[in-house]
């Protein structure tokens, strides 16, 4: 039985798979990413997690990653692992593991799965959004991955949703991921009450901050949602990502009706995922499709 490998690079952690043309998980494998380390640590880590999973029966690997590879190989837009910026990750890895690999956007990867085998199964427009350390996207249009010109399509987390907000790593302030990504809620939470706690004890906390922090979330949340129901008409929206563990959904849904138009955000569904591996599943699916 053919088997493929799918793995997820997020800002913190690296995870992969071992499925069948199905999506059967048969094992994993995990690590960390160590951001903050060299390009080539994090390269091997990469690899580390593929060789733990790898069988001869292998067929393809599949891989998500920050940012987008463009047209002439080079990673664009990854602040979170600066050091894939401009640099030829699919080159660098197929050379480390001497076989050829499937690279795409880790967002892309997420929502392929989702509508493959998720939230959004059978459904031609579907836009996913997955709230992590930062904050990626995907988008199918009429059936297909929407890539753009550079294949930089559905950067989500980089649209300017309130300028006043603090800076983002790309250089920005006030984008989405600023003021909904993990990073940035655990930063804002800092900055206002001089103390170190994670995003989810911020969801939990009833203190003022926490309440604040809590209070913008939803509400950029929702302005960015229904800004993209209104330009893309989706059947679906889904969400993945830790932090979406935390998300009220009803909350979430009386933001977007508030600042959505009426006719088209009450016909559009906002869901969490449903696979929990979605990203690693979509990875996967980029070596079985």
């Amino acid at each position: 039985m053919a088997k493929y490998i799918g793995v997820d690079v997020g800002g913190t952690k690296i995870e992969g798979a071992l499925v069948n043309e199905r999506l059967k998980v048969f094992k994993r494998a995990r690590t960390a990413t160590e951001a903050g380390r060299s390009r080539n640590r994090i390269l091997e880590n990469i690899a580390r997690v593929v060789r733990e999973l790898e069988t001869k029966d292998v067929k393809g690997i599949g891989i998500g990653a920050p940012g987008f590879s463009d047209r002439k190989g080079k990673q664009r837009l990854t602040p979170n692992i600066k050091q894939f910026e401009n640099f030829r990750l699919k080159k660098a890895l197929e050379e480390r593991l001497n076989r050829r690999i499937h690279l795409e956007n880790d967002g892309n990867c997420f929502v392929l799965a989702e509508q493959k085998a998720g939230a959004a199964k059978g459904m031609k427009n579907v836009l996913g959004l997955t709230l992590g350390t930062g904050i990626g996207g995907g988008a199918i249009v009429d059936g297909m991955l929407l890539e753009g010109k550079n294949k930089g399509a559905a950067h989500f987390g980089h649209m300017i949703i309130d300028a006043t907000g603090i800076k983002c790593h790309c250089g920005h302030n006030g984008d989405l991921e600023s003021w909904c990504g993990g990073r940035y809620i655990e930063k804002r939470y800092r900055l206002m009450s001089g103390k170190s706690i994670s995003a989810k004890e911020i969801f939990e906390s009833k203190n003022k901050a926490a309440k604040k922090i809590v209070s913008d979330f939803y509400q950029k949340l929702g302005i960015a949602i229904a800004d993209l129901v209104n330009a893309f008409n989706p059947e679906c929206i889904v969400l993945g990502g830790s932090i979406s563990k935390n998300v009220d959904l009803k909350k979430l849904r009386k933001e977007v009706v508030k600042y959505g138009q009426a006719s088209l955000t009450r016909e559009a569904k906002i869901a969490k995922n449903k696979l929990g591996e979605a990203g690693v599943l979509g990875a996967a699916c980029l070596a079985i499709r």
